[in-house]
């Protein structure tokens, strides 16, 4: 084997082992919901049930940023970005998990008040659920 040939499949093999090592910070594990929020398979541009609220997961945000709805009423976030994410509320009310493309999670915020949340995974995206 030439050395230009070795130099091209060590070029590759750190190509293949810089990918995998990137992907795997991206997360992408199937870990559950967890407090209360249930995540199921739903295609992109589903609707949710009459008088539900709706946050569609959009170009590593949160649309729409801001959401007011009454307490009690069932909120679902759809995740239609290719990336996994989360919405995670900063007090602990709500975790959906890790939601892969097309998967939605439900939940619902008795707690009157500003809450405010995060994608655990990119942590510049924020949004905030009014609670009346």
């Amino acid at each position: 084997m030439t050395a230009a040939v070795r130099s091209q499949r060590a070029r590759a093999l750190a190509a293949v082992v810089l990918t995998a090592t990137l992907l795997q910070g991206c997360g992408g594990g199937d870990e559950p919901a967890t407090s209360g929020a249930s995540v199921t398979e739903a295609p992109p541009a589903s609707k949710p049930a009459s008088g539900d609220a709706l946050i569609t997961i959009r170009n590593f945000a949160y649309v729409p940023k801001t959401l007011t709805v009454q307490a009690g009423q069932k909120i679902t976030v759809v995740n239609v970005d290719r990336a996994p994410h989360t919405i995670t509320a900063g007090d602990g009310t709500f975790d959906s998990g890790e939601l892969a493309q097309d998967q939605s999670a439900s939940f619902s915020v008795s707690e009157p008040g500003e809450h405010t949340y995060i994608c655990d995974l990119h942590q510049y995206m924020t949004g905030q659920i009014i609670v009346r």
